[in-house]
């Protein structure tokens, strides 16, 4: 069972040093929250360990790479033997041709592989080679994904000014006009606008990119069809962007899974076994344009780099698919997403937190949101960002480390009991993100956690105890405990002296606090001691004094809590 994290002086010290060396402190494209921010020093199956030995279940997996989880033992022997025996030829070697042999086994339609350094790489030497091939100049991406930081495919990643379709918005600076001028943006899941912009640009258009799992979110069967369909009725190349969804959602990747049947397929992360690797796979009339012989008559497209193809990637990267591919693994990898999923979404529901939990295979994710779908990156503007901004930080104080808080990425090396103990740690760590300001106190919030019930104790006129459940609620940016009116009879309260917060226990740690009761037309102010016990002795009908509260409307008392 993990623990929760405690920060040590290694930890704060190096993540300074790292701040020192690293412009930005960001290795990736973005760094944890301050209060979170560690170095980290090992991995072991499903476990990361910090510099300060904090232990965390890993659902990141570096990204999602480590398929077997961390140092599997296969793929650890393959590494150690391939670096005795030498690890850089930039020649081609018999451990690259079984893993090429392996890969091509995989994915539907692979007839020739040409390998890269990542899958970043992957994709820019693809979308070359659907410009060579069909010699037109224009791609089109689906606003809200990522596919690497080249410069033909780093727009509306994360768009802000949400131009009109199919404009695009450049991610980052130093990217010439040039450039812009061959890029056009689609709304994902929308098959009509998608299949408009393709057939209005066809005779420029030459490659249509799709991630099958942008953002986490579910493709509209009918919208992968559409794509298919209209790109092949155009002349447009369709690249399925497999470098998440490759050896991920199933052995035959996200085209096995959704059934896509693409022109060309780039894939990376899994395809390694946790060593740096990309390749694109696709039929020999496209991808023989590749063959450095065709360079005379123009129809070469250059991919070559010093580590494509190196034997430590083929060998850890057939270490890995000799694992995957054994019977059974990929409808457990489904099995243990679905227990994840049902469970976190069981939380939720429980808490009455608007969600949508999903998962494809291995992969699960979160949006907090009361919408019943959220199909593209611009029905993002309805997630409850305050709540996935808190959870993150949350689940990682408690030692489970994801994507936000709100994306799991599953690997073999996790069991049932961290499913499970991670459901538990989201339901605590929810707690804590919707009480906001309560959790600040260490004391309440460890209180909060031990019980999923939660009282307000009061006492009427004559000093006896009564109890009635509450709830915790976030409304315009204040976080409240909350009840039902008509479980109370509240005329009093600003009178009240005695008002106590419990915790489904007859007793727990002393914990002081204030209670603000806020009424429809003003916030009256009750100041009033709150100790984490619970009287049980007294009739759930006889409190009298919560007083002032929307008495003839069906909305809760709410109490602001502050911390003192």
């Amino acid at each position: 069972m993990v623990r929760d994290v405690v920060r040590g002086r290694t930890g704060e010290q190096l993540v300074q040093e790292v701040e020192e060396y690293i412009p930005g402190g960001v290795l990736y494209r973005s760094k944890l929250p301050e209060e979170v921010r560690t170095v980290f020093s090992h991995g072991k199956g499903s476990r990361i360990w910090d510099v300060d030995g904090n232990e965390y279940i890993d659902y990141i997996l570096g990204s999602g790479p480590m398929i077997l989880g961390h140092a599997h033992p296969a793929v650890t022997r393959a590494l150690q033997d391939r670096v005795e025996r030498g690890t850089q030829f930039m020649q081609p070697t018999d451990v690259m041709l079984r893993h090429a042999r392996k890969v091509m086994s995989a994915i539907p339609g692979a007839e020739k592989i040409k390998y890269t350094g990542t899958g970043s790489e992957a994709v820019f030497v693809a979308l070359r080679l659907a410009r060579v091939y069909t010699g037109k100049t224009k791609i089109l991406k689906f606003e809200g994904a990522f596919h690497g930081t080249n410069d033909y495919i780093s727009f509306s990643t994360n768009p802000t000014q949400m131009l009109p379709f199919p404009t695009p918005e450049p991610d980052t600076g130093g990217i010439p006009q040039g450039v812009a001028d061959t890029v056009l943006v689609a709304p994902y899941n929308d098959a009509d606008q998608t299949c408009e912009i393709i057939r209005e640009h066809k005779d420029d258009l030459a490659a249509v990119i799709l991630d099958p799992q942008m953002r986490h979110i579910p493709p509209r069967p009918e919208f992968l069809d559409a794509v298919r369909e209209c790109t092949r009725e155009c002349g447009v190349i369709f690249i399925l962007d497999e470098v998440i969804t490759g050896f991920r959602l199933a052995w035959g990747g996200a085209q096995q899974f959704y059934g896509i049947d693409p022109d060309l397929t780039t894939l990376g992360k899994a395809l390694g076994g946790g060593v740096g690797v990309g390749c694109i796979v696709g039929p020999d009339e496209i991808m023989s344009r590749l063959d450095p012989a065709l360079k005379a008559q123009g129809q070469y497209a250059q991919g070559s780099g010093t580590f494509t193809g190196n034997p430590l990637a083929a060998a850890a990267g057939m270490a890995a698919l000799e694992q995957l591919e054994k019977p059974g693994t990929y409808d457990r990898l489904a099995e243990m997403g679905a227990r994840l999923r049902d469970g976190l979404s069981g939380v939720c529901q429980r808490f009455e937190v608007p969600s949508l939990v999903t998962s494809a295979g291995s992969i699960v994710d979160i949006k907090f949101t009361d919408r019943d779908e959220i199909p593209d990156y611009r029905s993002e503007q309805y997630l409850n960002r305050e709540l996935h901004e808190r959870i993150g930080p949350e689940m990682i104080r408690r030692g489970i480390f994801s994507i936000s808080g709100a994306g799991f990425y599953i690997s073999t090396a996790h069991t049932e009991e961290e499913i499970d103990e991670t459901i538990d740690v989201f339901e605590a760590s929810l707690k804590a993100a919707r009480y906001g300001q309560i959790a600040m106190d260490p004391n309440l919030s460890r209180a909060i956690d031990e019980s999923r019930e939660v009282y307000i104790t009061t006492f009427d006129s004559g000093g006896r105890p009564g109890t009635v459940p509450v709830w915790f609620d976030h409304h315009e940016g204040r976080f409240y405990i909350s009840t039902y009116p008509d479980s109370l009879k509240v005329r009093k309260i600003a009178r009240n002296p005695a008002v106590r917060l419990a915790f489904g226990r007859r007793s727990g740690p002393g914990v002081t606090g204030e209670a603000r009761v806020v009424t429809e037309e003003s916030l009256i102010r009750s100041i009033a001691p709150i100790h984490a016990e619970r009287y049980s002795d007294g009739p759930w009908d006889s409190i009298d004094h919560l007083a002032q509260m929307w008495a003839e409307r069906s909305e809760r008392c709410l109490l602001e809590i502050v911390p003192s």
